[in-house]
């Protein structure tokens, strides 16, 4: 049953004929060429006598603006519509047959058309070109178009035969590409030499090779590669290949370029042909590589690239030359799937060197690439800026992969990594904290340390900056004509005490230092100069610090402030 339902399917699907015009033989003769710009479908009469058969699939042929279904081509080439053959997917194929044509009159009938057939991703539809002498006759191949063409094109194939009852088709092969599209075609006679027919082109690291059939007047081809495309009237002007055979290959190429390889027929009395072209574009065996964090990994991602066999893959702490890398251990993935991943596991707070390469069937070895990775967490540089009587702005740079960060802020700035791991600290995610609330003419030490936020608890060491806010009071502003002099004569009340170690310690003002809490005398003094000084005393036994704090100066016009 199952053969039977097939066969019955594909009796019913096999043509499909248009009924509206008379279908008697079309006579082409030089002076009354067969011309066809697909304006209508099959319902409006224009696909006038010409028939569909389908040989697998679904998809039909049927007329477009360009392949308005995907938006490409731009349109059709002459007028507002063409013929298309076109559905997503793969394995549909049809032929579109002509009318039966009488070419008796002519000597050399020659076919010419305008065409698209643009690849989709590396998918390539296939046009095949087809000739029957008459409708008991077998097709004949004249022509196979699969080169990626995404833009209209020209395209000549003589017909090989004058039949009275001659026919032409378009079969086309759907392969997931972006369909093919004809228009203008044309029937007429041969009188001067016809355009080469592009029929394959490729391309490998730094050659390309395009093959072509010739016009039978032709004894020779002209050739021109060239990264961009250029005018005719350009091409003129440049120095051609010449060849009279019908395969050419061009070498010292850039890789992963885009070429136009231009040709044009030349005959015996140097008469030429317009030029056509065809695009190439050449392949690189260096890897698209990229190197990605997440979380313990670093993950390393690279494109399938054309013939590679093989990828290599080495990892090191330090530095490697060509011939250190030949001898090192190396992990190795076999060609077959689009891209990869390689977790470099355990390379926390880590930095090293990854390298990798790939062995292509042509020419062996591809160079080494080489990417540095850096797990390390630093230690941050801090700044302090914007500071006012109650706040101030702490700011701080980075390493790439630090997100979070943990500060402390603390009236001293002497503490070890030790007891600040120990103490209450609070996140920050930006890379500044502005703190405020402080008080007027205060001094503050600033800690802070980078964090990963995978990774609670593996912190940097820690930065730290000391900084004061402002005393509230209007800056002495300070010129080489108006220095700055404090004698001590009266207490200083601009001037601030920072005891950072929590000891009692004093100013003290007058002729001796004395325990501002007794006051007794503990030494004599006599001032460098006039009646008083400033001194420093801690009545305690251990060691004492302090800090003795000028008011603001303002010292921007001073030349050399010393």
């Amino acid at each position: 049953m199952k053969k039977i339902f097939t066969l019955f399917i594909a009796a019913l699907c096999t043509c499909f004929i248009n009924a509206y015009a008379d279908c008697s033989a079309i006579t082409v003769t030089t002076a009354s060429p067969y011309e066809e710009g697909f304006e209508d479908g099959w319902s409006g009469g224009g696909f006038e006598c010409w028939t569909e058969e389908i040989i697998a699939g679904g998809a039909r042929w049927d007329y477009s603006y360009g392949n308005a279904s995907k938006g490409v081509y731009g349109g059709a080439y002459e007028g507002e519509k063409n013929l298309r053959f076109f559905e997503s997917g793969r394995g549909c194929k049809a032929r579109f047959i002509s009318p039966v044509f009488d070419l008796s009159a002519m000597s050399n009938p020659t076919m010419s058309f305008y065409y698209c057939n643009g690849a989709w991703a590396g998918d390539q539809d296939t046009l095949i070109v087809l000739v029957r002498q008459s409708s008991s006759s077998q097709w004949q191949q004249i022509a196979k178009l699969y080169n990626s063409v995404s833009s209209w094109e020209s395209f000549s194939v003589e017909i090989g035969n004058n039949s009275a009852t001659a026919q032409i088709a378009f079969e086309g092969h759907l392969d997931a590409g972006y369909g093919i599209v004809i228009d203008m075609l044309r029937i007429a006679e041969l009188s001067e030499m016809t355009l080469p027919v592009i029929t394959s082109n490729s391309a490998l690291y730094n050659t390309a090779t395009v093959a072509w059939s010739q016009s039978s007047l032709a004894t020779k081809t002209q050739l021109i590669i060239n990264p961009t495309l250029v005018t005719d009237d350009v091409l003129d002007g440049m120095t051609p290949v010449k060849t009279s055979n019908t395969t050419y290959t061009f070498d010292n190429l850039t890789e992963a370029s885009r070429y136009y390889i231009y040709m044009r027929s030349v005959d015996g009395d140097d008469n030429t042909t317009d030029w056509i072209h065809t695009s190439v574009e050449t392949n690189t065996h260096l890897l698209n590589v990229t190197l990605n964090h997440l979380d313990w990994y670093e993950n390393l991602h690279w494109e399938e690239r054309p013939l590679a066999e093989k990828y290599q893959v080495v990892v090191s702490y330090e530095a490697l030359e060509n011939a250190a890398l030949e001898d090192a251990e190396k992990t190795e993935y076999v060609s077959g799937v689009s891209n990869y991943n390689h977790n470099f596991e355990q390379l926390y707070n880590t930095a090293g060197h990854i390298y990798i390469r790939a062995k292509f069937s042509d020419i062996g070895f591809g160079d080494w690439q080489h990417y540095f990775f850096n797990k390390s967490c630093w230690i941050p540089n801090l700044a302090a800026k914007d500071a006012t009587t109650s706040s101030v702005t702490i700011s701080w740079d980075t390493y790439a992969n630090e997100t979070m960060w943990i500060y402390i802020l603390s009236d001293y700035d002497n503490m070890t990594d030790d007891a600040l791991n120990h103490m209450t600290s609070y996140y920050a995610t930006q890379k500044e904290k502005t703190l405020t609330g402080l008080e007027t003419g205060s001094t503050h030490t600033f800690y802070l340390a980078a964090i990963d936020p995978n990774h609670d608890g593996r912190n940097t060491g820690w930065s730290k900056i000391t900084f004061s806010t402002l005393s509230g009071v209007s800056p002495i502003v300070v010129t080489d004509d108006t220095p700055f002099a404090e004698d001590f004569e009266t207490a200083a009340t601009e001037w601030t005490i920072s005891t950072p170690d929590n000891r009692d310690v004093f100013i003290n003002y007058g002729l001796r230092i004395k325990n501002p809490n007794s006051g007794y005398n503990l030494a004599s003094s006599s001032p460098y100069e006039g009646n008083q000084n400033a001194a420093f005393i801690g009545y305690k036994t251990e060691a004492g610090v302090a800090q003795f704090i000028s008011p603001v100066l303002n010292i921007a016009e001073v030349s050399h402030p010393v």
